[in-house]
């Protein structure tokens, strides 16, 4: 990945906690998409599997190590649904009962706001 890409969703908690709950054949990342363009040209296949989202200043101050915030990989995996609730449900057993409640807050507030 280009200088400055943050990892999220399953590469992010994989960076995070280590090994996932289980398999996972896509990556999110929040990265300059021409750049990405450029390392990685597209190519024809049957199911792409490399997203590149949209970053801000705010999130790239928050990030560390290549890895987005803890929160904004909760969201992200969130909005994918299906076998990423397993990545939430490891989440959620790792954390204490409040910091469940906070994250799942800022969930609603930003599906509100989609």
């Amino acid at each position: 990945m280009p200088s400055g890409a943050i990892f999220t969703g399953y590469s992010g908690y994989r960076l995070k906690f280590g090994a996932p709950p289980t398999d996972y054949d896509e990556v999110y990342v929040y990265a300059d998409p021409q750049e990405v363009k450029r390392r990685f040209p597209a190519r024809e296949v049957y199911k792409k599997n490399l997203f590149v989202l949209s970053s801000d200043p705010h999130l790239k101050r928050l990030s560390e190590g290549g890895t987005a915030p803890l929160a904004q990989i909760y969201v992200d995996l969130w909005q994918l649904g299906g076998a990423s609730n397993r990545f939430l449900d490891d989440i959620n057993s790792k954390l204490e009962f409040g910091q469940i409640g906070a994250l799942e807050a800022m969930v609603e507030r930003a599906q509100k706001r989609v």
